[in-house]
């Protein structure tokens, strides 16, 4: 049984307010990096959180027949991105705008990335020499594709706690991180309705769904209005538009999601819809994170 909308959004809101707590209540300090540098750190590795499930959901679709030849490129595109920014995190990569990481909280963070990104490469790097998935394949990056997204979710939460200082506006940091999560959200509820697909724990899989696509709508309406009580403030004009357009994208979106979460089955059709839908949903989002970023610098 899925939530009631009340209680679904109760509970995102309180999500919501979890993944700005670090910001809006621990007292931040100072780093040598720049305003601009340090947005710069809070973008890329909050989009490290989109490519565990970008590179999930591919692997799901590709399995599934869904456009494969697609998919298979979208995999091994998100796997040379993940790959080369999460070096850049650590080491510095001047064609991303990097600097060299010299806290050692951020760095433990990334160590525990890499940790576990090991094994997971080797998964991935196998199905792209193969170019095909199989089913164990699939029941791997079921298992592990949330607990590296929790990993990487933990360097952002480091980055801001250490970046999110006087030189960078609090409300900036924090909308950067939030809309940066709205671009993981996307590929997250493709890859889950893809997994109901594939057919394993579909009625779990189904209410996680529900709970991602309830935690995409909050906080994409938090991000319009913005929630002063965890620091995020109502964008400039320039940005409003971007999560307008984010909005219309969602509009059609939405209610695809909505019916596979509900009725626990992802038709071939529907597969399809969401596959179309969800790259112009991610990319509108990440103009967005653009445009807040480019506040900053």
């Amino acid at each position: 049984m899925t939530l009631t909308p009340l209680l679904s959004r109760r509970k995102a809101l309180i999500t919501l307010a979890s993944a700005a707590s670090v910001t809006a209540f621990t007292p931040l300090r100072a780093n040598s990096a720049t305003a601009a540098e340090a947005a710069r750190k809070v973008n890329l590795s909050g989009r490290q959180r989109m490519l565990t499930q970008r590179m999930s959901r591919a692997a799901v679709f590709s399995h599934l027949d869904v456009e494969q030849t697609r998919h298979m490129e979208l995999l091994r595109v998100s796997h040379t991105d993940f790959t080369k920014a999460l070096a850049g995190l650590r080491n510095g990569d001047a064609d991303l705008g990097l600097p060299l990481e010299d806290d050692a909280k951020v760095i433990e963070g990334i160590s525990s990335v890499e940790e576990l990104w090991t094994p997971f490469d080797a998964k991935v790097r196998g199905m792209l020499d193969r170019d095909a998935v199989t089913p164990e394949d699939i029941a791997y990056v079921a298992e592990t594709n949330t607990k590296l997204l929790f990993l990487c979710d933990n360097v952002v939460q480091q980055i801001v706690e250490v970046y999110g200082n006087k030189d960078v506006h609090i409300g900036h940091v924090v909308s950067i991180n939030v809309a940066g999560r709205q671009r993981m959200l996307s590929q997250k509820m493709a890859k889950e309705a893809g997994l109901i697909a594939f057919g394993e724990h579909k009625e779990e899989v189904a209410a996680t769904l529900n709970k991602t696509a309830d935690l995409f709508d909050v906080s994409l309406s938090a991000l319009i209005t913005g929630l002063p009580t965890v620091t995020l403030p109502a964008p400039p004009p320039g940005v409003m538009m971007k999560l307008y357009e984010v909005e219309a994208v969602w509009a059609d979106y939405q209610p695809i999601i909505r019916r596979v979460a509900n009725m626990q089955e992802a038709a071939d059709y529907e597969l399809a819809a969401i596959a179309a839908q969800a790259d112009p949903l991610l990319k509108k989002m990440n103009d967005a994170v653009t445009a807040y970023e480019q506040l900053v610098s």
